[in-house]
């Protein structure tokens, strides 16, 4: 079996392939978007509070709470304000439940991947144009 998860932001596309159940955001920060307080529990809106860059922390906990909710399949539904992703901050990693996340920065985007294997690994590729 064959297991996939795909999102795109701004200039960025990704793709996740599994053997299991995965989940996978990407985000573009961007300074000007509002960080959205009712769905941040309330360690995760203090690291926001002390943040030098803030709208970069945030991006990085929502990817995560995407990246578990479409893992889990509720999407939206999940309810976000008691997910509790503010290890990803610190560590860029963390086990959770039943899986890991595993989050990076490349680019201007923030990509964040939720699933059973703690070696997961994001690798960038750049893809030209073809004529």
């Amino acid at each position: 079996n064959v297991y996939f998860n795909c999102s795109h932001s701004g200039k960025i596309a990704v793709c996740v392939f599994s053997d299991a159940e995965v989940g996978v955001d990407t985000e573009f920060v961007n300074p000007n978007k509002k960080i959205l307080q009712c769905v941040l529990t309330n360690a995760e809106q203090k690291i926001i509070e002390n943040s030098k860059d803030s709208m970069e922390q945030f991006i990085r906990l929502w990817t995560a709470k995407e990246a578990y909710a479409k893992y889990t399949g509720n999407g939206i539904g999940e309810k976000f304000e008691f997910l509790d992703c503010s290890k990803v901050i610190a560590n860029g990693s963390f086990y959770y439940k039943s899986g890991y996340f595993v989050s990076d920065k490349i680019g201007e985007n923030i990509l964040t991947i939720y699933g059973h294997d703690k070696e997961a690994e994001i690798v960038e590729m750049k893809l030209g144009h073809h004529i």
